[in-house]
């Protein structure tokens, strides 16, 4: 009995580790698709509030950006927004990316709501001037 026990607690301790790691993967991994996959399998847990999921998908979003998949990156960051309508470093990501889509209504919505919920985001400012001086 007492080693069923301890076999548990291993795999516990085992799961544990490999949770950890793939959120070490999924915050820092250089490789967007490396970061992509740990958080994936991160949300797979399933233990996190809506807060810091939809912080895990504004890095998926980061990450597929890097990848130039924009259609995959929007719908990440459209998930962060769902779960944390006050990222405004989401609303920024998502402007950006809509404007690099030439969406520029959608763009500018997003850079102003990105400023709304911090004033001080110098990327809003800065995409919006490049917007307006188009």
């Amino acid at each position: 009995m007492r080693w069923l026990l301890l076999i548990g607690l291993g795999v516990v301790t085992c799961a544990r580790a490999a949770q950890a790691d793939d959120w070490t993967d999924c915050y820092q991994a250089k490789a967007a698709s490396t970061r992509i996959a740990a958080c994936k399998r991160t949300m797979a847990t399933g233990i996190f509030s809506p807060k810091d999921a939809g912080g895990i998908h504004r890095i998926m979003g980061d990450a597929y950006g890097e990848q130039r998949q924009w259609r995959a990156a929007l719908a990440e960051y459209n998930e962060a927004l769902v779960l944390n309508p006050q990222d405004g470093p989401a609303y920024l990501a998502r402007g950006v990316l809509h404007h690099l889509l030439g969406e520029t209504d959608s763009a500018l919505y997003d850079l102003g709501r990105a400023l709304a919920i911090d004033p001080k985001a110098k990327g809003a400012y800065f995409r919006r001037g490049e917007i307006y001086r188009e």
